[in-house]
């Protein structure tokens, strides 16, 4: 074996030790990136009473536990119903709901309208 050969293996195995380190970092990085917000939305149209209000909301589902991260609201605050079941808990504004925790499940948030208002929406991001 020559030096050059010798070099070259020990600067190979020095360079595949860094990849191996780059690759192991980048792994759980997208482990911790990967970590899931789920976002959860509903709007409220007033239209004319009995005819063409309208409460729409995509449900969400939370595989675990999770607290609400952000909420933004039209400033009446908002509702989160259970799939299947009832009002969860009632938000007289976003800024209150940070924090709150709901269990796995599959959920629905509408939000409120507020006086004067002939729509609103409500965002929320759960972690």
């Amino acid at each position: 074996m020559t030096k050059r050969s010798i070099y070259f293996n020990s600067f190979s195995n020095v360079h595949l030790g860094i990849l191996a380190l780059v690759v192991i970092l980048s792994m759980l990085m997208a482990g911790y990136a990967s970590a899931e917000n789920v976002t959860g939305s509903g709007t409220q149209i007033r239209g004319n009473m009995g005819k063409n209000a309208e409460l729409k909301a995509k449900p969400f589902t939370l595989k675990k536990d999770s607290s609400i991260a952000a909420a933004e609201d039209g400033g009446a605050g908002f509702w989160i119903e259970k799939q299947g079941g009832g009002t969860v808990k009632n938000f007289d504004n976003a800024k209150s709901a940070i924090g709150f925790q709901l269990g796995a499940g599959t959920y629905y948030v509408y939000p409120n309208l507020k006086q004067g208002r002939d729509s609103a929406t409500v965002t929320l991001t759960f972690r």
